[in-house]
């Protein structure tokens, strides 16, 4: 696990093949594309339709709070193309008992089935279990 910034952006956690970054406003109109997409939403918690307004919102919460139930949310990008594939998170923590929820997400179906959530996760958790998150 190596933190570091490279030429495509900034690089929270980096593994072999994906990067994990903060999410930017940049992101939003991805983030629009996968969220109302019935595919990509399908297990998801969110599938209502989601508007501009309810990403922008979202975002400054995270911004903001930083608390249990929010939790941590990063991007998900791919090395060899710089490109955001998708997003990873963790959330409604409990402190006292060490529980979590994660997730992630693929937006981009060219990745789905490749290993990238699967790597992205590892990558994420092992971060959470050293820094007691």
């Amino acid at each position: 696990m190596k933190k570091s910034t490279t030429d495509q952006g900034v690089s929270f956690l980096r593994g072999e093949r994906i990067y994990l970054r903060p999410p930017t406003k940049e992101d939003i109109p991805l983030f629009l594309r996968w969220m109302n997409d019935q595919e990509v939403n399908q297990y998801l918690a969110a599938f209502l339709p989601i508007t501009e307004m309810d990403e922008v919102e979202w975002l400054e919460r995270l911004r903001k709070e930083k608390n249990e139930r929010i939790g941590i949310v990063l991007v998900i990008v791919h090395v060899k193309s710089g490109r955001a594939i998708g997003t990873m998170g963790i959330h409604n923590i409990n402190w006292k008992d060490r529980t979590a929820i994660t997730g992630a997400v693929i937006g981009e179906k060219a990745f789905w089935g490749k290993g990238y959530g699967s790597e992205a996760k590892m990558l994420f958790l092992n971060y959470a279990s050293i820094h007691s998150i």
